[in-house]
């Protein structure tokens, strides 16, 4: 593989996971670290790891989207590969994920097959808004599928082949491989009219779920590639996680997802999406008490 792979890393108080990321990434790619105001020594260890690194300063904690943008405007190879800080590549992670792309024309976005630690993966998930999409995962959703399996019943209508290139609906944020040119049709702008490729009303979640939807509306697919590996130290990403600093994600999630909702309210139901505003007006209610 040539050098046809700008890696972009959004940071923020990363320097505990940064550095081993930086030495499993290949050493002739161009790297971006974006950097959402750290507050540790995150810049440090970037240019100590790599010091041909380009770190990029958002100008605040802006959401890792955004962040995301601002390195993806500075992209001008054929692809690009966003990523999060906690993240252990494989030799040929990109090599794999590449050769896939050119395999599979109408592919826009790719994943790899992510691990956690203990040896598990995260799976894709089905096309858009189907049924077995998590998008739909109300209260109701898991009795009722406890109850087909014990009818016998099929529990999910969409599946997978974990050992093969799979069409999905969605893959892992935290790596994304993004074929540049095919991505055009779906850039959008922000108010200041810088090109988008993540809508930046997301601070956090969510904004690869968004971005495969409006992918697929847009004639494009989405690859999950199994024989392209990482690993994921998922929740390490901005340091050791507070009471506070958990709370905020909490928060975050919630906003995301009560977002999405009334972005996509024709597929979205509006059962969802109140379901959602009332767990949020509860957990509001006790946090009081």
């Amino acid at each position: 593989m040539n050098a046809d792979v700008t890696i972009i890393i959004v940071t923020y108080n990363s320097a505990g996971v940064l550095g081993d990321c930086l030495k499993s990434l290949p050493e002739h790619l161009p790297v971006l670290i974006v950097d959402n105001s750290s507050q540790d020594n995150t810049r440090d260890v970037a240019l100590t790891t790599r010091p041909n690194a380009r770190w990029i300063e958002a100008g605040g904690n802006l959401g890792y989207g955004t962040a995301a943008n601002i390195g993806l405007r500075q992209v001008v190879t054929p692809y690009a590969f966003v990523m999060n800080p906690d993240v252990i590549l494989k030799p040929d992670t990109l090599t794999t994920l590449v050769h896939a792309a050119q395999r599979h024309p109408k592919a826009a976005m790719l994943g790899p097959k992510v691990f956690t630690p203990d040896g598990t993966y995260t799976p894709p998930k089905p096309p858009r808004f189907h049924p077995d999409y998590p998008l739909f995962a109300l209260p109701w959703r898991k009795p009722l599928k406890k109850l087909r399996k014990l009818l016998g019943l099929p529990t999910a209508s969409w599946t997978f082949n974990p050992s093969a290139d799979s069409a999905v609906g969605w893959i892992l944020g935290c790596t994304l491989l993004m074929v540049m040119d095919r991505l055009a049709p779906i850039i959008t702008a922000n108010p200041q009219g810088q090109p988008c490729w993540f809508d930046e009303n997301f601070f956090l979640y969510f904004e690869e779920d968004d971005l495969a939807i409006r992918i697929l509306d847009g004639g494009g697919e989405v690859w999950w590639i199994p024989e392209a590996t990482v690993t994921h130290f998922e929740g390490l990403s901005s340091g050791e996680k507070t009471p506070a600093s958990k709370a905020r994600y909490r928060k975050a999630i919630d906003k995301s997802r009560l977002y999405m909702a009334g972005k996509y309210p024709d597929r979205y139901s509006r059962l969802a999406r109140w379901w959602w505003v009332i767990k949020k007006s509860v957990k509001r209610s006790l946090s009081r008490f």
